[in-house]
């Protein structure tokens, strides 16, 4: 029996009262294999014991990760039009300059709403920042860290220099000697010896998400990294619409940009959401397993990962 073109339609229409049709991001493959209640239960016991042995306060549990901007690419954006015009077919796509320059952030958020200063990595051949780039930039009212690299991506050297330069020094004072958690991917520019050490030394709890999780369990994704993209393409339309289209975007703008972006995004509000969508803080762990569907009791093969195993946590 074939169903006729209309019948899906139809069918919502007459069952309006008990279903809907809704549209869904589309989840990666490996990220769908790892919803699974095993590894969140398991992270869950580890961070509460964690945070319970070492008296890990809400003012020390950090987040950290990474997030390429392309200079000069929207996303996708909402106009009004008119009927007639899109009768006509007369309406246009956005304009933007297509710059595919990549410039790497290194973002860290705290559970009890605080930013730490972006640290913003440009593409250089000679690793060298010009001062032209950041011509924008205000000391006296502006924190933030720039770095160049061949390809504007990060590194373990990055990694390792954000920990020392950045995250350290401006999360030492409010610590108190108390111990600092830092949450993060297992990627290996975060996660590698030098990178553990320097942890180690400096009474910095390092917890490792399990694979392939971030969509569910990293505050900066599910909370800070959506927002601060979405703010960055308004702003990139609105300077673009400025020039009728005919201005190109350069790395000399982009701290103007992201600047005004970041700080539309990393609200107070925007963080400790973020923090609460994901269990973290306050701990409910209940936040994150009801999203998952279940799946049998025996753990299925546990998924590869390079550096580290699934979840470690580095410690004094």
């Amino acid at each position: 029996m074939q169903v006729g073109i209309n019948w899906v339609s139809r069918f919502c229409e007459r069952h309006k009262a008990k279903i809907k049709s809704i549209y869904l991001r589309a989840l990666d493959q490996k990220r769908k294999q790892a919803d699974n209640s095993y590894y969140f239960e398991h992270f869950f016991t580890l961070l509460q014991e964690k945070i319970k042995q070492y008296n890990i306060l809400p003012q020390n549990t950090y987040n950290f990760d990474e997030k390429g901007f392309l200079l000069g690419l929207l996303r996708t954006l909402k106009r009004i039009v008119s009927i007639e015009a899109l009768k006509r077919k007369h309406t246009i796509g956005a304009v933007q300059d297509g710059s595919r320059e990549f410039i790497s952030l290194l973002a860290g958020i705290c559970a009890d709403g605080t930013t730490i200063p972006p640290a913003l990595i440009y593409r250089g051949e000679s690793r060298d920042m010009q001062d032209t780039w950041l011509e924008d930039f205000d000391p006296k009212k502006d924190q933030a860290y720039f770095a160049a690299s061949e390809n504007g991506w990060s590194n373990d050297e990055y990694g390792l220099t954000w920990l020392k330069q950045v995250f350290d020094p401006h999360t030492k004072q409010k610590a108190r000697n108390h111990y600092r958690l830092l949450i993060l991917d297992g990627h290996s520019s975060h996660i590698n010896m030098a990178f553990i050490d320097y942890a180690d030394q400096n009474r910095i709890l390092l917890i490792i998400l399990p694979p392939h999780s971030t969509h569910r369990l990293q505050p900066l994704d599910v909370g800070i990294f959506g927002p601060l993209a979405k703010a960055y393409s308004d702003q990139l339309d609105s300077y673009t619409r400025s020039g009728y289209g005919f201005i190109r975007t350069t790395k000399r703008d982009f701290w103007r940009l992201f600047r005004a972006a970041w700080e539309i995004s990393t609200t107070a509000e925007n963080i400790k959401s973020a923090f609460m969508a994901t269990g973290i803080h306050p701990i409910d762990p209940a936040r994150v397993l009801k999203k998952i569907q279940p799946r049998p009791l025996t753990p299925p093969e546990l998924l590869q990962q390079r550096t580290p195993t699934s979840i470690e946590l580095c410690e004094a």
